[in-house]
């Protein structure tokens, strides 16, 4: 092999070698850092930095965590309160992979596909039965699978209507920077409205605290402040309604 030989296999080795690290750090995911854990606190971190181990095609998800039996208890309840199939990888990144128009609530099926399809990493954990958790914590990212369940088991509209507001407050509140305390009065907000729209009213107002063993009432008010729809709800020892 000549010298010439040599020196063009050494160049176009040296070439591709700055073009993977140029690839690598050419653009940021667009996922935003976690403000809670530190996640991704690295932009240009795809795919955990193993992309023959995992995938990671647009750079965003949301993930599901919890003990199995919550998380398959999550996604049977996304598909019957919104009418979406959803899968999850081994990483438990959600999916749509179908859509019944003809099941579940219509905003429900918008606030999922607005969460998957948002340009940020929403974390859920499911919990079940948790008596610190009420619905939901904004705090950590818990939902209840038990109280959304009862929700439903009254009303499938009501199931549907609550699991609207967690998805669509935590969307709101990573597109304004992270799941803060100070995006927090802006995320509830737009997750009272859309609750609200599913239940055909355009304002939600509650009664009682929702701690163990207690009454709590959930009210729904058309435009004038006339009820639309109202339900009482006695919570067990772990705050399950």
């Amino acid at each position: 092999m000549s010298k010439f030989t040599y020196l063009k296999a050494g160049l176009l080795s040296l070439l591709l070698v700055a073009g993977s690290v140029q690839a690598r750090f050419f653009s940021t995911d667009p996922v935003q850092p976690n403000p809670n854990t530190g996640e991704n606190f690295n932009r240009y971190y795809y795919a955990n930095n193993n992309p023959y181990k995992f995938t990671d095609p647009d750079g965003r998800a949301v993930s599901l965590a919890g003990a199995p039996a919550d998380q398959q208890k999550f996604i049977q309840q996304t598909h019957q309160l919104t009418g979406s199939t959803i899968a999850a990888d081994k990483q438990g990144n959600l999916s749509i992979t179908a859509t019944d128009p003809k099941v579940g609530a219509p905003g429900a099926a918008t606030a999922l596909a607005n969460a998957i399809n948002s340009p940020h990493q929403i974390s859920l954990t499911a919990v079940s039965s948790d008596p610190n958790v009420f619905i939901d914590s904004y705090a950590t990212g818990k939902v209840d699978v038990d109280d959304i369940g009862n929700f439903a088991a009254t009303d499938n509209n009501l199931g549907a209507a609550a699991l609207t507001h967690v998805l669509t407050e935590y969307t709101t509140a990573m597109q304004a920077g992270g799941m803060t305390q100070a995006n927090f009065p802006a995320a509830h907000s737009a997750g009272l409205s859309a609750e609200s729209a599913v239940m055909g009213a355009a304002t939600r107002t509650s009664t009682g605290v929702p701690t163990p063993g207690s009454n709590f009432g959930v009210q729904y008010q058309d435009a004038s402040g006339a009820t639309v729809k109202s339900y009482n709800f006695l919570l067990d020892q772990n705050g399950t309604p």
